[in-house]
């Protein structure tokens, strides 16, 4: 998945869209019987220059915090958006359940604008996380766009370093993949009945003034678009 980000935002292109849902596993095709993940759904994709206005777009639980922040929403930097998306994505592969301690809308909205994640330290075996792991994590979902890792840096972190070592072998590697396999199998990570993106658009193309109203009705669909 990184690999696939990395590529496109090297051609100055935003996903936009990250989640696991978007991710498909196909056989590398030499027989050996080794999956790759490929990243799909580029509907909502758009090209970067530096930093620009963006709309906002995705799957609410996925979207950075700066991009929910309107004041910062107008100069974010959309390829470190897409690396939170990506972290979640992790957490969501490793956990089987999105890092936040929200039962409501209103509190998942705040747990992303303002607090900090709720993650297990094991996965879904039990066997606890490695400090490699977690650090990679805590990269991903650095609250400080500026800060945070990005595709090329998250792929020269210890986690991946410790797999390449290893030969391919690394235990808990296998395990995010068979995670993987089983939310694809699973039609997704969540409890979404997949409804189509929902639009939200005021008639001048301007952000409707209940911003707040607008993103909890959001929640409920897996995909927002609001232009």
């Amino acid at each position: 998945m990184l690999c696939g980000l990395e590529h496109i935002h090297a051609h100055g292109i935003a996903h936009r869209d990250i989640k696991a849902d978007n991710v498909v596993l196909e056989n590398n095709g030499n027989g050996e019987g080794v999956l790759r993940a490929a990243i799909t759904d580029f509907g909502i994709a758009r090209q970067v220059h530096n930093r620009g206005p963006s709309d906002l777009c995705g799957t609410l639980a996925y979207i950075a915090p700066e991009v929910l922040n309107a004041k910062s929403r107008s100069t974010c930097d959309l390829l470190a958006a897409d690396m939170w998306a990506m972290g979640i994505t992790v957490c969501a592969i490793v956990n089987r359940y999105l890092p936040y301690d929200a039962k409501t809308p209103a509190k998942l909205l705040e747990c992303i604008k303002r607090r900090g994640r709720n993650m297990r330290t094991s996965n879904t075996t039990g066997a606890p996380l490695s400090k490699a792991l977690l650090a990679l994590i805590d990269g991903l979902l650095e609250r400080d766009p500026s800060k945070r890792l990005t595709a090329c840096s998250a792929l020269k972190s210890a986690w991946f370093a410790t797999n390449e070592q290893q030969n391919g072998s690394n235990q808990e590697a296998a395990e995010c993949d068979t995670s993987l396999a089983q939310i694809e199998e699973d039609g997704g990570h969540d409890d979404s009945d997949h409804k189509p993106p929902l639009v939200l658009a005021s008639t001048d193309g301007t952000m409707r003034k209940d911003e707040h109203a607008v993103l909890l009705r959001a929640i409920r669909h897996p995909s927002i678009v609001i232009a």
